[in-house]
């Protein structure tokens, strides 16, 4: 679902990155350009890595049962608390459809069908 907008985040940091280190012409000639292009570089970087982290955030909680959509906006809102509490408090994932109980686990009356092999 999120493969458009990953390529949209790798095209948008490419194309600030031009931006940034293309400049006007009275900041190349006084050398401002180098450090203006770095510091929009490291924002975008920052940026990019906090939308990361809240798609994975989305999928992981998807993956797990929990609601995803409310997770990415809290992520999204607080950025590294709300990371940070979401690995708190997420459950456990959910094994496969068709996976068979953990060890451990009692039987229903008549046992399990044998693993296949």
């Amino acid at each position: 679902m999120f493969k458009g907008i990953e390529k949209l985040l790798l095209l948008t940091i490419g194309l600030l990155s031009f931006l940034g280190l293309m400049g006007n012409a009275s900041a190349q000639e006084e050398g401002f350009l180098l450090l203006g292009g770095a510091i929009c570089m490291i924002y975008v970087v920052i940026l990019v890595v906090f939308i990361l982290i809240a798609i994975w955030v989305y999928r992981d909680a998807e993956s797990r049962g929990m609601s995803g959509g409310l997770w990415l906006i809290i992520v999204i809102l607080l950025g590294i608390i709300g990371l940070i509490i979401y690995l708190v408090v997420r459950k456990p994932k959910l094994p496969p459809p068709g996976a068979y109980p953990p060890p451990g686990a009692y039987p229903p009356p008549g046992g399990y069908p044998p693993p296949p092999r």
